[in-house]
Formats: structure tokens, sequence, C-alpha cells
């Protein structure tokens, strides 16, 4: 006989379209199945072969009925309630903005959505249309939403749309970016920003491409400078994490051509694991380190670059003691100079 154990998740919008999981055993026994949700039918969805799972989609909620109420599984004249919990309608989100409106060709970009009820819909995903007028077809990324019960703001991860924006890029090599539309699917419903002064335009930028850095430092000056272009620099400097091997170096300014971070902590972890804090000279006399290292002084474990900024990794060949790692979880890329 079939057994009903439980389901989730335990709440979904008025609106209806929450993807509902009931868990047990033999559920796929016998010919005609059904399901119920606060009285309302949800409409079984999967065509899986698991014999200890359904799966339905939960329809609009109805005016009279009551906003909480059991699930019930009906399998043949078998019918069961899940005893432990109800399922609840809530209310319908609301978006009031998402910004920013930038994005980088390989994803990974984060992106802020603001509204109301948020925590409603029990899967959220950020979505990218972008329309190639040259090929006159249409494309559709999404990406993951993450909310942690929070009804007024939810953090959104940009998809990968690097394969369908090069085309557009390759045939203008001067572009840095392009148009593109985005919007929230909340629980399969393509939600409407409130407020229609918002723009639902996003523009998807090329990725950045490091080359080359200065890789001179001292006590005295501990900026650490990297080169390249296209640089993200309507990103917030604070998104953008950059490391020397495992060692942090904040950054200070970001332009499009180059970034600056202060390599104060690898210069002191340079001095002392190399236990350089004086120099000896021919005389047997000691005086004050000023620089650590330099490209003119390559070090023996000297090792490529490795510039990283939210994922798409650039390396380069100039002479550093370590790997340089530029993360802000987007992009990757392999360059050598």
């Amino acid at each position: 006989s079939p057994l009903v154990e439980s389901f989730s998740p335990n709440h979904g919008p008025i609106f209806g379209g929450t993807l509902l999981e009931v868990k047990g055993q033999y559920l796929r026994s016998g010919t005609n199945r059904r399901i119920s949700v606060a009285g309302i039918k949800c409409v079984i969805q999967d065509t899986s072969q698991n014999m200890n799972s359904l799966r339905c989609q939960t329809g609009k909620h109805q005016s009279g009925k009551r906003l909480s109420g059991v699930v019930t599984v009906h399998i043949d004249k078998f019918q069961q309630n899940v005893s432990k919990t109800n399922f609840t309608y809530k209310k319908n989100p609301v978006i009031m903005s998402i910004k920013p409106g930038n994005m980088l060709q390989s994803g990974g970009t984060n992106v802020i959505v603001t509204g109301a009820d948020l925590s409603s819909a029990a899967f959220s995903e950020l979505v990218i249309f972008y329309n190639d007028t040259f090929d006159n077809k249409s494309f559709f990324a999404k990406g993951q939403c993450f909310n942690k019960n929070n009804t007024t703001q939810m953090r959104c991860v940009t998809p990968n749309v690097y394969d369908i924006t090069s085309p557009y890029f390759t045939r203008h090599p001067a572009a840095v970016q392009v148009e593109a539309q985005v919007s929230i699917e909340m629980d399969g419903h393509d939600m409407v920003v409130s407020d229609v002064s918002l723009s639902k335009k996003l523009m998807i930028h090329i990725d950045p491409d490091f080359t080359s850095q200065d890789a001179s430092l001292s006590f005295k000056n501990p900026n650490l400078t990297l080169w390249g272009k296209n640089l993200p620099v309507w990103m917030d400097k604070h998104e953008i994490k950059v490391k020397v091997g495992v060692v942090p170096c904040p950054v200070k300014v970001i332009f499009t051509g180059h970034l600056v971070c202060n390599a104060h902590n690898l210069i002191e972890k340079v001095r002392r694991e190399k236990n350089q804090t004086k120099l000896t000279d021919t005389k047997g006399d000691t005086a004050d380190m000023t620089t650590v290292w330099s490209t003119t002084n390559k070090p023996v474990d000297s090792k490529p670059n490795a510039v990283d900024i939210r994922g798409r990794q650039s390396t380069t060949n100039t002479s550093i003691p370590e790997n340089i790692t530029a993360d802000t979880n987007a992009h990757h890329s392999n360059t050598s100079t």
C-alpha cells in the first residue's frame, strides 16, 4: 500500500505555480493519481519512475478557500493526508528594483532584487533575454536567486552568456557592451517591476582581460598595479577580491585599463618568511631593506600570475614570487604576455 510521509516546500504565493514534491513509499502504484493542496488541485508534473516521489504544481488560490491546509494524495481509491504540516498560501511577491543593470559576459555578477513578500515564492530565477538582430535569433539564460526568508531583498547571480554574446563582439571589435533585458521568474511567473519608471534593460559587458602588472613593491610603496583592458569600473571596488597567492590585496581604485591594490600584507609575509628584514653588505654592516621583490630580481620560485575576476582566470608571465588571484566571482580567460 502507498504511504505518504512528507512534502516540500511548505508555502508558495497565492498565484500558484509552486513545484511541490511529495515523498513516501509506493507513490506510483495504481493508475489514477491526484494531489490537492489546501483543497486546490495540484497538477502532477513529472514523469519520473521514482516510486517514492511525486511532483505537482500548485494551482492559484481560490477566493473563499483557506490560506493554509493539508496536502492530500489520491491513488485510485487510496487517500492520505500529510499530517505533519500544512501548506500555506502567502501574499504574492512584488518586485520593486533589480540592480545593478550591468553584468559580465561569463556571468557570476551579484544582482540585488528588492521588493515585498519576496520569500513567498519557493524558487526564483533571474532571466536574461538577449536578441541578436544580426542573426534574428533570441536567447534566454537563467541564473539562480537566493533568499533566506528575507521578505524585502534577495540576491541573484547572473548566468554565463559568453557563447550567445561573443558573435556580437566579434562583429563589433570596438564594442565593450551589448544591451539585453532582465526579469525575475518566481515559481514559474514572470514578475513585473512595480515601478514602471525602472528599466528592465541590462548591459552585458565584455569580459575583462589582464595582461601585465607592475611587479615592483617596497615598504614605502606597497601598491600593486594590475594592467589590462575592459575592467569592470561599474563594480564596487569591494566586490573585487585580489589575492597574491593566499594573501589578500585590497583594491584601492579601479579604471578600465588597470586596478591598484595594497600589497602591504604580502610584503610583511615575504619579510617574515624570507627573514630579510635587514640586508648585510660586503663590509658586514646592515641596512634596512626597501625593495621586497621586483621584476628585475626574479626569485627562483617565481610563477606566472593568475588573475581571477569572479571565477574567470587570466594568467600573465610577469615575474612575481607567487600567484596573483583577483576574485570577484565572475569570469574566466587565459592570456599570456
